[in-house]
């Protein structure tokens, strides 16, 4: 909410908090030696570490994410004494701090502790190897594969479609060695293996290590005990009083990445020398379709789905999804249920114990065809934290403004209660490293123009002067201080089709599957479409959505937002719950609209109301209008008397143009929240709207402020 007051002298912990590790990690533009030297005594460890405190203060930073010393992560006492009196020492400053957990990303490993002694706690995979048979009377031996396990499951299927269970039948080493009966059959065996290989993990030059099952209860208890018994020991009670909130950073089941041609990672780790656990991976382990098999995995599916998880592996291994995709999706939910109790589900009890907020963020958030191997539903997921969050590790406007990364944490925040919006934020993937105040301002606008306030920077530390960054962070501290509270005001709700996304994943090393890819480029299309035309919008999940009410043509969600329509992309299908919504809607005067062009679809026999896409167009702005402007990308918060609006233009003309608001007050005030300045602006009512002239410089912000 606006006061002239705190607007013009902002509140420095709104501002941006310094992801700072172990302080002697700093993510980009490093002209000064940072390291600990081995000559270094203690006290001068501690006035080096000081000296980035006092300078991060005094340059406006809310505080900073910092975790134990990466050197003996952990286990060297000395360090964790240091990081105790570093915490001591921010919190005398008046800075927040937050506590990044793990070593180096992503989370769960505790810097290989977590396996360290238990290796039986590793996250495997259970690897499909098919066999057509076509010559009888010859034995059909399908050996394990180099780095597999013995047969665990194998599968007979002869033409006419009759299936037997072929399993026992195994030489003494554990490979298939099965006397067909007369006839062609197509042979399924699967063995379990060690995840990691063929991962995006075994390809890290930083931390190149095996990773823990995180749909594993035992295994994350395990992460958690490792990482809180030391943080216990070391920070006491600081945990919850100077500690606010935990960050913790992409777990999830390790996805399919195929090794470069000449890989040698043990040349590949010089890049980056790093002083963790790291574990060479088997280059020559052939690398199979695969799923995650989680200790348990048989136990959950059976009691969720009432019937046998092994009995249908050869459905969820199949390229036909049409006939095979309730399997798929009961896999998917399974697995994302699994990841809920063993990751988030202890992370939530864990913290209240302290008590300290729960955040962080998912990998790979925009890569929708993704979700249901990687963590299952994304929303679902961001809702069990505190502060959902997410990460973009560019600055330019183009990208920012597509940003569906953002989009999905402050959707999970709207929908599930959430007050804040976190986002690891940098340039480092930026073609163009040269940087300017101006630039950086600008993100920061963008991102909370999609809802984010809470900057956690992985900026470099020497991209500006001093007033450079006392700009930059008393910008960041307007935004978050006027910004803060009130309920969004959303005029659409974008379908997240988890369902379907299901139904359609690929397994394992399968990256093609192309329902999935063709309905995540649907989804962020559409979510293009929205932007450009200045309508603002959340992503609602089913789980939410069943518990919405519509009436006087608006959908009203559990936590108070009003939007006008509810937007599907181009699906196949919908559950019963699904359309019972969309029928309720439709009576209450809703705008439902279904991506893509007018069909058929499954579980919705009545489409009598029901927009298509291509035929009717996507109309669903009514808040701000400024015709012909996708430049111009802007977020809303009501706070009852009074409406804030953060408009930004990340366009290369000023936008000087009419534009249009609801009639929820005719005293217009226009911020800059660069220079702190307000301008009173004059309006006229038509059509029972507010119309004002409108100037945005562009690159750049301006607040409106009606009462």
């Amino acid at each position: 909410m606006y006061r002239k007051e705190a607007f013009e002298r902002p509140d420095h912990r709104k501002g941006p908090l310094q992801i700072a590790h172990d302080f002697q990690f700093v993510a980009l533009n490093i002209k000064s030696d940072y390291a600990f030297s081995e000559e270094m005594s203690e006290q001068e460890k501690r006035a080096h570490i000081a000296g980035r405190l006092d300078r991060l203060r005094e340059r406006g930073y809310a505080g900073v994410v910092l975790s134990a010393d990466n050197k003996g992560y952990l286990e060297d006492e000395e360090a964790l004494e240091r990081m105790a009196w570093a915490v001591d020492y921010a919190h005398e400053k008046g800075m927040r701090v937050w506590l990044y957990d793990e070593q180096y990303y992503p989370s769960g490993s505790a810097g290989g502790l977590t396996l360290k002694e238990h290796p039986e706690l590793e996250s495997m995979a259970l690897a499909c190897v098919e066999k057509d048979v076509k010559v009888s009377g010859v034995p059909v031996r399908v050996f394990s594969p180099m780095g597999h396990s013995p047969l665990k499951y194998a599968f007979a299927e002869d033409e006419a479609g009759r299936r037997q269970d072929i399993s026992r039948w195994t030489d003494p080493a554990g490979n298939l060695c099965w006397d067909a009966p007369n006839g062609k059959w197509h042979v399924w065996c699967f063995f379990l293996r060690p995840q990691y290989e063929g991962s995006y993990l075994a390809l890290s030059f930083r931390a190149s290590r095996r990773y823990p099952n995180i749909c594993d209860e035992q295994a994350m208890a395990r992460f958690l005990d490792v990482t809180y018994g030391a943080y216990e020991r070391a920070l006491g009670d600081r945990l919850g009083k100077k500690i606010e909130a935990v960050f913790t950073d992409e777990p999830s089941q390790m996805v399919y990445r195929p090794y470069p041609a000449d890989r040698d990672p043990d040349a590949d780790r010089t890049q980056f020398p790093s002083v963790s656990i790291y574990d060479r991976p088997q280059i020559d382990m052939p690398i199979y379709p695969y799923l995650p098999w989680p200790q348990g995995i048989e136990e959950a599916f059976s009691e969720k789905c009432g019937y046998s998880l092994p009995d249908k592996l050869p459905e969820l291994f199949s390229r036909d999804f049409e006939r095979t995709g309730k399997f798929r999706r009961n896999y998917f939910e399974t697995m994302g249920l699994m990841f809920d109790r063993a990751f988030s589900g202890q992370y939530r009890k864990l913290l209240k114990h302290y008590p300290m907020k729960y955040s962080g963020h998912w990998i790979l958030e925009e890569q929708f065809s993704r979700h249901p191997f990687m963590y299952g539903d994304i929303l679902h997921q961001l809702g069990q934290m505190d502060i959902p969050g997410c990460d973009l590790l560019h600055s330019t406007p183009d990208i920012l403004r597509h940003s569906v990364a953002c989009k999905l944490a402050s959707s999970a925040a709207h929908q599930y209660g959430r007050k804040h919006v976190m986002i690891e934020a940098s340039n480092m993937c930026d073609e163009d490293q040269s940087f300017s105040v101006e630039r950086i301002e600008l993100a920061m606008a963008m991102l909370h123009a999609l809802g984010v306030d809470t900057i956690t920077s992985y900026y470099g530390e020497e991209l500006f002067d001093e007033a450079g960054y006392r700009r930059f962070a008393a910008y960041t501290a307007r935004l978050g201080q006027v910004l803060e509270g009130g309920v969004h005001v959303s005029e659409a709700l974008l379908y997240y089709p988890y369902e379907q996304l299901a139904s359609l994943g690929a397994v394992g090393a399968q990256e093609d599957a192309p329902g999935a890819l063709a309905l995540e480029k649907e989804i962020i299309a559409l979510s293009d479409r929205l932007l450009a035309a200045q309508a603002d919008y959340d992503f609602i999940n089913r789980e939410v959505l069943l518990g919405c009410r519509c009436e006087g043509g608006r959908i009203i969600t559990p936590c108070g937002e009003t939007p006008a329509s509810l937007i599907f992309p181009p699906v196949d299908f919908v559950d019963t719950e699904v359309a019972q919504v969309i029928r309720q809607a439709v009576s209450a005067g809703v705008q439902v609209i279904m991506g893509g062009e007018r069909r058929e679809i499954c579980g919705l026999a009545d489409l009598s109301g029901v927009r298509f896409e291509a035929e009717e167009g996507l109309v669903c702005g009514s808040d701000l209008v400024v015709e012909n402007e996708p430049q111009l990308t802007f977020m809303h918060r009501s706070f009852g008397m009074q409406q804030v609006y953060l408009m930004v233009n990340t366009g290369e003309e000023e936008i000087c143009k009419k534009a249009s608001i609801p009639d929820n007050g005719r005293n217009l005030l226009l911020l800059d929240p660069d220079s702190g300045e307000e301008k009173a602006l004059s309006c006229e009512i038509r059509d029972g709207r507010v119309w004002f002239d409108l100037n945005i410089p562009s690159g750049s912000a301006r607040i409106l402020v009606q009462s």
